[in-house]
């Protein structure tokens, strides 16, 4: 859009709804459809809001949602909870300061989402909720953007294989459940760069372990 001289900023597009959508479709055609996939992919546009209009008759359908590299400052609350179909969510190099959550768990419809980028952006979150999903992996510049900030952090009941080293060398976390995933792997303590971590949840998983129901561990750290 900067390239004709002017930005959809999110207060036109919220009061233009219809016209800013027309105005993208004509200059970025965003809506991809083939037999299997429904893509909605909007890049370097420098539109600073997704109205949820634009995407309301494709919710049940999308798959796939590319929204790198613009200005975008806020996500409406349809993205990415409630496409139940939707499997990737690009949404890096932007200006997001938050990510939130639904306020109720019943509005979670993305269950077979398996990879959120939100990477290159301005988040500075202490607790981040993305449980409920089917994240198959957590974005590897994790630590670039939480490590200075992420107090809590709720991965329960997806379907991560690993606890990888991005997680593990977030600097001020303090809180990590990641009960109810897949997760056979786990990084040598060595390692490990959290030294504010005081609560792991690690029940459920493939730990190898003969039972891990209840396989919680509580640190006491002493100066």
């Amino acid at each position: 859009m900067e390239h004709f001289g002017g930005e959809l900023t999110k207060c036109i597009i919220e009061t233009f709804p219809e016209f800013a959508e027309e105005l993208v479709n004509i200059i970025y055609d965003p809506v991809r459809k083939d037999e299997t996939e429904v893509k909605y992919i909007l890049k370097r546009s420098g539109v600073h809001f997704i109205h949820q209009s634009w995407l309301f008759p494709l919710t049940s359908s999308l798959t796939t949602v590319i929204l790198r590299e613009n200005k975008i400052v806020q996500l409406e609350s349809c993205l990415p909870w409630l496409m139940p179909n939707l499997i990737h969510l690009d949404v890096s190099h932007n200006a997001l300061v938050k990510f939130l959550g639904p306020s109720d768990p019943s509005e979670i419809l993305c269950q077979r989402l398996e990879e959120v980028d939100l990477s290159y952006n301005l988040i500075t979150e202490e607790y981040l909720d993305a449980s409920h999903n089917s994240l198959e992996r957590f974005p590897p510049s994790t630590e670039d953007f939480w490590r200075g900030s992420l107090v809590t952090l709720n991965l329960q009941h997806n379907k991560l294989d690993q606890l990888r080293e991005n997680i593990l060398k977030l600097g001020t976390l303090q809180k990590l459940d990641v009960s109810h995933n897949h997760i056979e792997f786990i990084i040598a303590p060595e390692y490990w760069d959290c030294p504010s971590l005081t609560d792991l949840n690690l029940s459920n998983n493939h730990l190898g372990w003969r039972k891990t129901e209840k396989l919680c561990w509580s640190f006491r750290r002493t100066a």
